[in-house]
């Protein structure tokens, strides 16, 4: 069992993923917030099976990370997990892409309210949203799930096809080779159910774990 990377005093452990090959990978960051990102320091450690962990310092660090995971090609995809939209603003990247090396390669926008980041064996990147994102207003965010690539561009988002209901919080996410997957029951209080593991969009199946509104 992998222990914990260590850490100096004045490090926090932000985030930790596994990935889909079964790596771990977390985020530190030293510094305070509140002086802005210009004095926050971060640093990804990587821990494959028989190793320790390798700690990669990130240059270039524009966003406050909270979520982590790893493309195909052994880049960090960092990301925070707010994106709010100020008026007359445009909107800030809240994801970025580092080399091996720790060296940022680019950023974009994922959407706001980011509960979960997976990146299946393709390198497809997967999102869920919780309540606060998907009723910001933010289009990104407001199918509860969806899929980019690995700069950015939206590819699918779901939206409830007829008999299903909308997402308001993606509970839990986990992926596969191609498929985004959590087996989810639904349960209504009369004591009736709907399987909604055959939700099928775009040749992916996915199968969420989300709070789901509508008549029961």
């Amino acid at each position: 069992m992998a222990k914990l990377p260590a850490l100096t005093d004045a490090e926090d452990l932000v985030a930790l993923n596994a990935t889909v090959d079964g790596r771990l990978v977390a985020v530190s960051t030293c510094g305070s917030r509140r002086n802005g990102l210009p004095g926050l320091r971060v640093r990804v450690h990587l821990h494959e099976a028989g190793d320790d962990w390798r700690p990669v310092a990130l240059t270039g660090v524009t966003i406050a990370p909270n979520k982590v995971d790893l493309l195909p090609d052994g880049d960090f995809l960092l990301v925070q997990s707010r994106c709010v939209r100020r008026p007359f603003e445009p909107v800030p990247d809240n994801a970025q892409v580092f080399n091996a090396s720790g060296q940022a390669l680019r950023s974009f926008r994922i959407g706001d309210g980011v509960e979960h980041l997976a990146i299946d064996e393709p390198g497809t990147i997967w999102v869920g949203y919780f309540d606060e994102g998907i009723y910001s207003g933010d289009p990104l965010s407001a199918g509860g799930l969806t899929r980019f690539d690995e700069y950015g561009r939206q590819l699918w988002t779901y939206w409830p096809p007829s008999g299903f209901d909308h997402i308001a919080t993606c509970y839990a996410l986990n992926v596969s080779a191609r498929t985004a997957t959590f087996p989810l029951l639904d349960v209504g209080c009369r004591g009736n159910f709907r399987d909604l593991s055959k939700c099928v969009s775009d040749d992916l199946q996915w199968t969420g774990a989300a709070q789901m509104l509508g008549d029961r």
